[in-house]
């Protein structure tokens, strides 16, 4: 048992509270809320940057809303870019509606551009994910966006067959 504990605190120590923030949300099927919520409580830094991702990214990408709507609750920042320029809601728009709704309720940017200039929709219509595309036009998505090819979400969704 005390060689656990020493092997517990070595990992533990190897990683900042925020790092292992976002580590414990990209296994969050493995790791149940409480330990984000534990993190959170022991200072880890709900905008805290990890390489090109933030904890509310990352949430995101795996679909969690419960743990996106703690984040949020916490202080995380809705808008905020990762190091793609992307925000919570590109991904959320790729995956789940409940997420992209929740992001929408704490005001996130429909329209907001990434690096190449595509929305939220764009991301929506390319993973054919007519819910979560239903959900930002209803909320204001520009349906008319124009990346830097010159691609709208529908042409976007033309070139994949997704025409839902």
């Amino acid at each position: 048992a005390r060689a656990m504990w020493y092997i517990m605190q070595s990992i533990q120590s190897k990683y900042s509270l925020s790092e292992r923030l976002i580590r414990t949300i990209a296994a969050i099927r493995s790791f149940p809320r409480d330990n984000v919520e534990d993190l959170i409580g022991r200072g880890a830094d709900v905008n805290g940057m990890h390489g090109t991702l933030k904890p509310l990214h990352c949430a995101c990408m795996v679909a969690d809303a419960d743990c996106v709507e703690l984040l949020l609750q916490k202080g995380a920042e809705v808008n905020a870019l990762d190091g793609y320029n992307r925000t919570a809601l590109h991904y959320a728009a790729e995956k789940d509606e409940t997420c992209v709704e929740i992001l929408l309720e704490y005001g996130a940017n429909p329209n907001a551009l990434d690096g190449n200039k595509d929305t939220p929709l764009h991301w929506a219509a390319f993973k054919n994910n007519a819910e979560c595309a239903r959900a930002l036009l209803e909320n204001g998505a520009a349906v008319n966006a124009r990346d830097y090819n010159d691609d709208t979400p529908l042409s976007w969704a033309a070139m994949k067959g997704n025409l839902e």
